[in-house]
């Protein structure tokens, strides 16, 4: 599987999350972040290195939007570009033979040697502009995927926390295999962010010294009661009027 099938691929899957996956309770910021669009490469400099692509015919508007940043180079065109590249490496190295030939067929033969010299320059050229334009592409496609894909598995770990789902693998640290640390670390986003916004600072301030509560007993390896104590940090930010 190429890499564009596969952040193809991993993108469809991440979307596919976002759609199954319910919104828990207290998350509606976290609802505006899914279904994040790739952020597509622009900019003069750019524009400027891939500015013979379309003309060639190796960056097309594939999906119709007007713009060709967001596309990977065409397949067939490369495969264009290569038969022709191939065809002009076998001249070149034919070209010990030119020395063998008589004037003024000597002089004809390194002529043509050096136009397919400039036309394989050329060739590099492109080689290089696609393989630019498609790391780029392919860069934007995975990072969109990943947020799309941490921000469906924070909702479903959201669920588990706000009915306190009492899972093992939510009870234990990350070094037996469980997500305990990744539960505390999204209470705490939760928390900064009724923080920052002002929402019910009693209810905030309550929240945190359960957090910190729920800490203090991780570190003692009670991680059961740590649950507890972070399943209570989360009730006070429902419960917030």
């Amino acid at each position: 599987m190429s890499m564009r099938d596969l952040t193809r691929a991993a993108l469809g899957a991440a979307l596919l999350l976002s759609v199954v996956l319910p919104t828990p309770s207290g998350a509606t910021q976290e609802a505006a972040l899914l279904g994040r669009q790739p952020t597509f490469p622009a900019g003069a400099s750019y524009e400027v290195f891939t500015a013979t692509l379309p003309g060639l015919g190796l960056l097309l508007d594939a999906d119709g939007d007007g713009a060709v940043n967001d596309e990977w180079c065409d397949s067939d065109g490369e495969a264009r570009i290569a038969i022709v590249g191939a065809t002009f490496k076998t001249l070149v190295a034919a070209g010990t033979l030119c020395g063998a030939l008589p004037t003024p067929a000597k002089e004809i033969c390194y002529g043509a040697l050096a136009v397919a010299a400039a036309a394989l320059e050329s060739e590099a050229t492109v080689i290089a502009q696609c393989a630019f334009q498609d790391s780029l592409v392919d860069g934007a496609v995975l990072g969109a995927t990943y947020e799309n894909t941490r921000h469906a598995l924070a909702f479903r770990l959201e669920r588990h926390l706000s009915r306190c789902d009492t899972l093992v693998s939510l009870q234990q640290p990350l070094a037996s295999g469980g997500r305990a640390e990744e539960l505390r670390d999204l209470l705490e986003t939760r928390i900064e962010q009724f923080e920052a916004l002002g929402l019910s600072p009693v209810s905030a301030q309550r929240a945190r010294e359960r957090l910190t509560e729920g800490t203090t007993e991780f570190a003692r390896a009670r991680y059961q009661t740590a649950f507890s104590k972070w399943c209570a940090a989360y009730t006070a930010l429902q419960s917030a009027p």
